[in-house]
């Protein structure tokens, strides 16, 4: 009967090892939960913005570039002209360094069950991404400035060379 109650024992032990570590690990989990929520959402923000400026900057060098192709003769200053095609290859070469992306990253929902082992290797993971997804929204709207900049410099180009035509 000692036996009995010693595995009795032990495996009690066990269990409430076990519960414990999935109590704490889920509850771990959950309180991170918000901080990586709200650093992967800056970064599709970012993300989405940078697209949507780049998507602007293509449309501005085709029309920059359709402008260069029918701007040409007597009535256009050779000066106007040749800013407009500067502004649109510096359009260009900000476009060709886009912002390196962190990737994909696959974090367990709190609300699911999931094994302690598994939320232990999630919140290892957002420890790391989430200063990496941080980061990553920095660079995306970084760029986004940059790149919109470059529209505005086109603009601004575009304007000047149908300003001394008109003239």
């Amino acid at each position: 009967m000692s036996g009995f109650a010693a595995a009795c024992a032990i495996a009690a032990v066990i269990a409430a090892w076990a519960i414990g570590h999935q109590v704490i690990a889920t509850a771990v989990h959950a309180e991170m939960w918000p901080a990586w929520a709200a650093a992967d959402a800056a970064y599709d923000e970012a993300a989405a913005d940078y697209r949507e400026t780049t998507e602007r900057a293509e449309s501005a060098i085709d029309r920059g570039d359709a402008l260069v192709g029918i701007a040409v003769g007597e009535l256009v200053a050779e000066e106007d002209r040749a800013n407009l095609e500067e502004r649109i290859a510096e359009a260009r070469a900000i476009l060709a360094e886009r912002p390196r992306s962190p990737g994909i990253a696959a974090i367990g929902d709190p609300v699911a069950f999931a094994p302690a082992w598994e939320r232990y290797a999630d919140l290892l993971s957002m420890i790391d991404l989430v200063p990496a997804r941080a980061d990553a929204a920095a660079r995306y709207d970084a760029a986004r400035d940059v790149v919109a900049e470059g529209n505005l410099a086109i603009a601004d180009a575009a304007e000047a060379l149908i300003a001394g035509t008109e003239a």
